[in-house]
């Protein structure tokens, strides 16, 4: 069975700015070191290149001027920082890669960091990700993953991660090169390739603006999240420093407002909900409504003829014409016979189960109804209730015999209702469903009939689309938008309650050596053992979280200075004495702390970030291996 429809609105990590939200502050509010200050006064001027044609986070109209979310966060954060910004014309993205290597590009405002780029540039913190995803003609078979693939044509974009990725899985297939991600969708829309992996926005957003309504999104990879940062020539870190302070003052109303004048991202997992509902109206309810027509009619017309031959059983007993009679009846009955045995065809070979209801108990089913349900015969159905096959609770909260009530009563009011419901099957498995009600009128009595579709596969997919949206795919930890939005109602909780709240920042110390020794392996395999003994000092009411790289953050509730302190010291010293085995080799680290508590009323997530920011600076600056307070 394929997946229902999957409308899943994105909301998507560390993003998005409003031009008409977005003030300008002093560069004294970012709390930039005196080196960043005089670097920025010392290049007034930055030159800024991206993609020519990767919408919608950066693209060149018609005017040649950039656009999209990257173009628009580097506006606002240059304004930020008091430098301009000095456009280069639209470019094949390798050339723009080689203008970063070469120097005659300052900054690239819309690029994924990856190790082999990393050699020649310097990235900031990530401001949008989002998943990696497979598109499909929906005319497709469904397809669960990577793995169904192999053999594949694949429209690949050249000079992006896919074809290494798809190497490295040992995921064989046979490449149709294009030059960007519309050609790549094109491609697969006119037939040229099977399929193309994109992140979810670009796919989407290409998909509706340009009316590909033949392409769905098939299904999810295993590769995580696509994250997107800025990079600046590799001579320049004091740019990528200044930058993600300014990044991190933009509040989440201006991260949501810019996502919304560019994305509104459709996610669908095999056919849409509107063409299964269509289907069902044109096609199927029809014929099961025929079918269920003339079963009833069929039965009431068999039991009118039973009666008739008694009755002419009785009557013919006496002149002789029982025989004549009895054959014109046999011959009545063939012709039910053979009609009932057409409909009940129809009837069963429906993939959904079809049930019949006269008011609230059942009166007829088809086989899938069985085998949804786990019954052997239909008598297991006949002259229950739908409560009899449901929880006594919906997941809503609702009691099932009220909930059904409601729903009965608006079917039989208004024709039809559409809704999910929790079934329970006969060994008392619970599973979701869809379920159509509607009405149908037979010899002058209405029945009710439900078509019902099992969507446990469907709702299992949100789950883990939901799961990958919320948490760091490598630590398992939240990511840096679900930590955000936990810290800030904690914040607001404290505020409420005039409890104290402490922050920490935390960052390995010298992880770029760890992985230029080790190899990037062993760098995730680091940050995999800091995660989990970080969190075996933690109570089970703190927060723990990925920001990006190597850095995480740590929120304390209930939590004054003094004892966030000693909490930063156990986390300090444990990490301290960790020894990380790794291909018969031992791998040490340490990590430098900051910490901050909320101050008062008037202080803000970002406010407390901030000092916990620049108390992790000073503590790099002293020496590494430390806890500073801000």
């Amino acid at each position: 069975m394929s997946f229902s429809t999957l409308l899943l609105t994105f909301i998507f990590l560390f993003t998005a700015v409003s031009a008409s939200a977005a003030t300008v502050p002093q560069t004294s509010d970012l709390k930039l070191t005196e080196q960043e200050k005089s670097f920025l006064a010392a290049h007034p001027v930055i030159r800024v290149g991206g993609p020519k044609a990767f919408p919608p986070f950066y693209y060149y109209d018609e005017q040649g001027r950039p656009q999209g979310i990257g173009a628009s966060y580097v506006e606002i954060l240059t304004q930020k920082l008091g430098v301009k910004v000095k456009h280069r014309p639209a470019a094949p993205w390798p050339e723009v890669l080689n203008g970063v290597r070469g120097r005659q590009l300052d900054l690239v405002g819309c690029i994924a960091k990856s190790t082999d780029r990393e050699a020649f540039a310097e990235f900031s913190a990530a401001y949008l990700t989002m998943p990696i995803v497979i598109v499909t003609r929906t005319d497709a078979p469904f397809i669960s993953g990577l793995n169904a693939l192999q053999g594949w044509k694949m429209a690949i974009i050249r000079q992006v991660a896919t074809s290494s990725w798809l190497e490295k899985e040992k995921i064989k297939v046979d490449p149709v090169w294009r030059d960007t991600p519309l050609e790549a969708l094109k491609a697969v829309s006119l037939g040229q390739a099977d399929a193309c992996i994109d992140n979810l926005a670009s796919a989407s957003y290409l998909i509706k603006k340009y009316g590909l309504l033949n392409l769905k999104i098939a299904a999810p990879t295993s590769w995580g999240e696509y994250q997107l940062s800025f990079a600046a020539r590799k001579d320049w870190p004091l740019l990528i420093s200044s930058m993600n302070k300014a990044l991190a003052t933009l509040t989440p109303e201006q991260h949501n407002d810019l996502l919304n004048r560019f994305m509104a991202v459709r996610f669908e997992h095999g056919v849409r909900r509107e063409d299964i509902f269509h289907w069902v109206l044109l096609s199927g309810v029809p014929l099961a409504l025929l079918t269920l027509a003339a079963l009833y009619h069929n039965r009431r017309l068999r039991r009118e003829v039973n009666e008739r031959v008694r009755a002419q059983k009785e009557t013919n007993q006496t002149n002789g014409s029982l025989k004549a009679t009895m054959a014109d009846l046999k011959r009545v009955e063939e012709a039910l016979r053979r009609s009932e045995s057409k409909f009940r065809s129809l009837f069963e070979s429906s993939r959904d189960a079809v049930m019949l209801l006269d008011e609230d108990r059942f009166v007829d089913c088809n086989q899938a109804t069985l085998e949804m349900f786990g019954c052997t015969h239909a008598e297991e159905f006949i002259g229950k209730g739908m409560e009899d096959f449901s929880p006594d609770i919906q997941p809503t909260g609702e009691s099932s015999v009220s909930a059904i009530q409601k729903n009965v009563a608006t079917a039989m009011a208004e024709g039809s209702v559409f809704f999910e419901w929790m079934y329970k099957k006969a060994d008392g498995a619970e599973f979701p469903a869809e379920v159509r009600f509607g009405d149908v009128e037979v010899d002058g009595h209405t029945l009710l009939q439900a078509l019902v579709r099992d969507i446990s596969e469907r709702k299992c997919m949100e789950k883990k689309l939901k799961l990958l949206a919320l948490t760091d795919p490598l630590t398992g930890v939240d990511n840096r938008r679900s930590f955000l939005e936990k810290g800030k109602r904690e914040l607001v909780r404290s505020l409420r309650y005039q409890h104290s709240l402490a922050f920490l920042m935390l960052d390995v110390d010298h992880f770029k050596a760890i992985n230029d020794t080790y190899g990037h392996q062993a760098g995730d395999l680091v940050l995999q053992e800091l995660t989990s003994h970080s969190q075996q000092v933690l109570r089970h009411n703190d927060m723990f979280g990925r920001l990006g790289g190597e850095e995480f953050a740590l929120l304390l509730p209930e939590t004054d200075l003094c004892k966030a302190k000693e909490v930063g010291e156990r986390i300090r010293c444990a990490l301290e004495n960790l020894a990380v085995e790794y291909e018969g080799q031992t791998i040490r680290f340490t990590v430098s702390l900051g910490l901050s508590v909320l101050k008062g009323n008037s202080d803000t997530m970002i406010k407390v970030m901030s000092r916990a920011d620049s108390a992790l600076y000073q503590a790099k600056a002293e020496g590494r291996n430390r806890l500073v307070a801000g």
